[in-house]
């Protein structure tokens, strides 16, 4: 059995109900906004991952060319001292 109602929308009920919606859709809006700035972030981050895995190799190589140059120096600077007139 159906209650034969009227339902009535005053004024003032009908601004309560459009202060609620917007109030719903700000804090909406703003979640997706710190979505969107995480997101970015973490893209962020992955660009600069990726671009560290790509010079790794190129840091490892100059490391060694490195230690082989610091080497011979120490060599030839204990090889001047002894040759030394």
């Amino acid at each position: 059995m159906e209650a034969k109602r009227h339902y009535y929308v005053t004024p003032t009920s009908y601004l309560q109900l459009l202060d609620c919606f917007k109030t719903l859709l700000r804090r909406q809006q703003q979640g997706v906004t710190a979505q969107r700035r995480r997101y970015e972030i973490g893209l962020e981050k992955l660009a600069g991952t990726e671009e560290q895995v790509r010079m790794a190799p190129r840091r490892k190589q100059r490391t060694v060319h490195a230690r082989a140059y610091t080497w011979r120096c120490t060599h030839l600077a204990k090889v001047s001292k002894s040759t030394s007139w």
